[in-house]
């Protein structure tokens, strides 16, 4: 959970906290491993790092820290896949930070809810510091099926079956 400023993966997954990213990179890091900050979702098996509490101070200098590449170095040596969740692009900046560290990045608008504008614009923000080979994917997310085109009204009669 790279939101920083307000995280929520843990209340996602139900877990209770009383220390995350942001305590580890707050502390400099030192001594600290990255097995000393997991922990693991019982329902999925998946290994998360979560924050436990808002930041009061900026959290650019955290992100962009040694303390972070080590440990998003840490977690790329450890596991498969390793997700950063971002705070959403256009109110504050760290996910401009983050994207450094993407080999792909998932870019989820809410449906009816972040403009044409605002949409690209984040993009063109992303475009400018991203590596060239990272790969953008994009989501929309919470469709209101009520509002759908007429084409969708139909999927059934194109779908086979």
């Amino acid at each position: 959970d790279c939101d920083l400023r307000k995280p929520s993966i843990h209340r996602h997954l139900g877990m209770d906290t009383s220390a995350g990213l942001l305590e580890y990179l707050a502390s400099g890091a030192t001594g600290a491993t990255l097995a000393s900050i997991l922990t693991i979702d019982q329902a999925s098996g998946a290994h998360v790092v979560v924050g436990a509490r808002r930041s009061g101070v900026a959290t650019d200098q955290l992100v962009t820290g040694t303390a972070f590449a080590d440990l998003v170095q840490s977690a790329r040596e450890s596991f498969e896949v390793v997700i950063l969740d971002t705070p959403p692009l256009g109110p504050v900046v760290d996910g401009l930070y983050l994207v450094q560290h993407a080999d792909c990045v998932v870019f989820v608008v809410r449906w009816a809810d972040t403009s044409q504008s605002e949409a690209k614009g984040a993009i063109n923000a992303l475009r400018e510091v991203m590596p060239p080979e990272t790969v953008v994917l994009a989501v929309l997310n919470q469709q209101n099926r009520d509002q759908l085109s007429y084409r969708y009204s139909y999927y059934d009669y194109y779908t086979e079956g």
